[in-house]
């Protein structure tokens, strides 16, 4: 039931984006769109396929795109190339995992773990460099900035509760009675997520800027 509730709130958010399109087809935030569609299919896909494919190909091109559209906003040429340093990172984990953990049968959570974490840093200078430029905030103006905190809220919470899973499966103890509870507010956080992206699309003005974001 609550994985519906899940997937439920992944596709309204992505039907939300198609219909407020408009506002952001002209700025760097166009291949969101992408993203938003991304979710719901890998989890459809996933239940009816059963393995780790879908996944861990669902999370490789998920952050890489998210990556290329934080380059794309973030206006300082130092910290760009750091996010361009962040990509590279990325593909480097991603094929150094693929060589000692089947990308089939198994999460990549070396991969996982790393992109979750660069991408939170990747998102911190993303902010760095909103904050440092001489243009006023107004949310209403930024889609950008709403949709930014929304992922850097969501792979914050994610990051330790995937440490702690991790550590559960090694240790083989205390599994049953405290995943549920992280799966619990890892699904939490996804529902506000994509809340915030809907109340986001709905609420910002329309022909949003790409010198606003």
């Amino acid at each position: 039931m609550f994985i519906n509730i899940i997937l439920g709130t992944e596709i309204l958010a992505a039907i939300v984006g198609v219909l407020c399109f408009y506002k952001y087809r002209n700025t760097p935030l166009k291949p969101w769109i992408i993203l938003l569609f991304l979710a719901p299919l890998a989890e459809i896909i996933g239940n009816w396929y059963s393995n780790h494919i879908i996944f861990n190909i669902y999370v490789s091109i998920h952050q890489l795109i998210l990556l290329k559209i934080i380059f794309d906003f973030i206006i300082h040429p130092l910290r760009k190339k750091l996010i361009l340093w962040i990509m590279g990172a990325s593909v480097i984990v991603f094929l150094i995992n693929c060589t000692y953990v089947s990308v089939v049968t198994d999460f990549l959570s070396l991969h996982e773990s790393t992109d979750t974490a660069l991408i939170i840093i990747a998102l911190s200078l993303y902010l760095v460099d909103r904050l440092n430029s001489d243009t006023v905030l107004e949310f209403r103006e930024n889609l950008p900035v709403i949709v930014f905190s929304g992922y850097i809220i969501l792979n914050i919470v994610y990051l330790p509760i995937l440490f702690t899973f991790q550590y559960l499966v090694r240790m083989k103890t205390g599994f049953d009675t405290i995943y549920p509870v992280l799966n619990s507010v890892k699904g939490g956080t996804n529902i506000l997520t994509n809340v915030l992206f809907r109340v986001g699309l709905l609420w910002s003005h329309a022909h949003l800027k790409h010198k606003q974001a």
